[in-house]
């Protein structure tokens, strides 16, 4: 038989690590090694107060280590500890899981706040654009700027000509171009193919509430809807394009992928009715 102080000397390295704490690990190996116990002998043998026993045992109670077995007077005991700190490793696993997804959905905010005060984006220069005809002609120059790659997020991928040419001289040129939207205008569908052809990339997700355009992590291109004419943000920041960037990878990754001679039966059959 392991005697109390030296099971908590032998045994305290492996259960810290689990969660818990010097009372809970108290408790825990008295009972395991004592067997079943009301609060007041728990407290003694286990030299934890009196006045925190209760606390320690519901803890201890949540994470699976201990359980009551008799209610008046209530008499607790030990988890079989192969049970207990199975069953403590597989909270823990979750409990960092859900951790994780919380650090991923704040880090780009933290990180942005992080570059507007420290990093490189002190000398940030922005453009404020109202209205089609006068945010147009910038985003096109933009764009044309690109060395590397173009990402573009919007509901509806609606390619005009003058547009389409911009797209094809940077695929020509090497420039990655992709796009994630919910649906392709109708009358773009044809050029759209030929874009596809020339490996432009395209995915499709349900449903794509944004609107922005991200050039060579150097330039972001962003829309307000004020319910009367689209505003467009030009900024000219690296930290916030890596933000931008980190989100599109995150729902690229999801996404449908759409592959050239999608429509090709469609348009056939639109022929054939012309025809008609």
């Amino acid at each position: 038989m392991v005697a109390a102080e030296e099971a908590l000397d032998r045994f305290s390295h492996i259960l810290r690590p689990l969660g818990l704490s010097e009372y809970e690990i108290r408790i825990f190996l008295t009972l395991v090694i004592n067997g079943p116990a009301n609060y007041r002998v728990i407290s003694r043998e286990a030299k934890v107060p009196i006045g925190k026993v209760y606390q320690v045992l519901s803890a201890l109670e949540a994470k699976g280590c201990v359980e009551v077995i008799q209610e008046k007077p209530k008499i607790y005991r030990a988890v079989e500890p192969k049970k207990a700190l199975r069953r403590r490793l597989k909270q823990l696993e979750e409990d960092s899981f859900e951790l994780e997804r919380k650090i991923r959905e704040a880090l780009p905010a933290l990180q942005l706040q992080y570059s507007l005060k420290h990093d490189i984006i002190q000398g940030l220069v922005s453009e404020i654009l109202v209205g089609f005809n006068s945010f147009s002609k910038n985003i096109q120059e933009t764009l044309m700027k690109a060395l590397y790659e173009v990402l573009i997020v919007t509901a509806r991928f609606d390619v005009k000509l003058h547009e389409a040419d911009i797209f094809r001289r940077l695929l020509e040129r090497g420039v990655s171009v992709r796009v994630l939207c919910s649906e392709v205008e109708k009358n773009s569908k044809r050029i759209l193919d030929r874009l596809l052809n020339l490996g432009l990339g395209i995915r499709m997700q349900d449903t794509v509430a944004e609107k922005y355009y991200v050039v060579d992590d150097k330039y972001a291109t962003t829309f307000i809807n004020n319910f009367e004419e689209d505003v467009c943000l030009q900024i000219h920041c690296s930290a916030l394009c890596q933000v931008l960037r980190e989100r599109f990878e995150e729902k690229w990754n999801t996404a449908r992928i759409m592959k050239a001679k999608t429509y090709q039966r469609e348009t056939s059959e639109s022929s054939s009715e012309e025809k008609i």
